[in-house]
């Protein structure tokens, strides 16, 4: 499958129910009911500024073609942020 225009494939990705510290985390600090983070597992050739691997943030209400197996296609507009792992610096 070849994604066309600023289309992304995206994945999604489980809310974290225990911090790094091991402690339980309420369902208040928990993922907001309106956006829900995605891993981008594909990106058509107009994406710009979002990468394969990276994972963004899209609201509950934005338009998804599901694919099914979990997969859907979203466009770059309805992504709110991108959160991305950055290599730490060599020393």
């Amino acid at each position: 499958m070849k994604l066309l225009g600023t289309r992304i494939l995206v994945t999604p990705i489980a809310a974290k129910l225990i911090s790094v510290g091991g402690i339980h985390l309420p369902h208040q600090y928990q993922h907001g009911e309106n956006e829900k983070l995605w891993r981008v597992t594909d990106i058509g050739q107009g994406v710009e500024e979002i990468r394969v691997g990276d994972a963004v943030l899209v609201p509950n209400w934005s338009h998804r073609d599901d694919l099914g197996g979990g997969r859907f296609i979203i466009e770059q507009r309805e992504v709110v942020a991108v959160i991305r792992e950055e290599a730490p610096p060599l020393p």
